[in-house]
C-alpha cells in the first residue's frame, strides 16, 4: 500500500482494489503484458510515462489530446482510438490512485 498526494489531498492508495477496477473496465482495451489491444499494453508503464502524466492521462483523456500532448497524439495517431473519460476517478474517492497503485506493480 503505498500513500500518493494528488489535488484532492493524500489518499491511501490500494493496488488490490486498482487491479478489481481494472479487470472490470479496462481489459477490454488494455492488456497487463506489453502486447497492445485496442489500447497500448501497459506493463512498465509506471517506467515509461511519469506520474504525473498518468495523473492527468486517466483524469482526462480528452483534454490532453485538445491541448496537444506530444504522448496523447501519439497514441491517438497509433491506435487510433480515443480513451474513454472513466468518470468514476471523479465520483470514487481514491480510485485513481488505487489504480495507479496497481499500475506500478505491472
Amino acid at each position: 500500500m503505498a500513500v500518493l498526494a494528488l489535488g484532492r489531498g493524500i489518499a491511501e492508495a490500494d493496488a488490490e482494489k486498482g487491479r478489481a477496477f481494472f479487470e472490470k473496465k479496462c481489459v477490454r482495451c488494455h492488456k497487463i503484458t506489453d502486447q497492445n489491444g485496442t489500447g497500448p499494453g501497459l506493463k512498465d508503464v509506471s517506467k515509461r510515462r511519469k506520474e504525473e502524466w498518468l495523473i492527468k492521462w486517466l483524469k482526462s483523456p480528452k483534454e490532453m489530446i485538445e491541448s496537444k500532448d506530444a504522448a496523447a497524439l501519439e497514441l491517438l495517431e497509433r491506435f487510433k482510438v480515443k480513451m474513454p473519460t472513466i468518470f468514476e476517478f471523479e465520483t470514487q474517492e481514491g480510485l485513481l490512485e488505487d489504480v495507479l497503485d496497481y499500475l506500478k506493480t505491472l
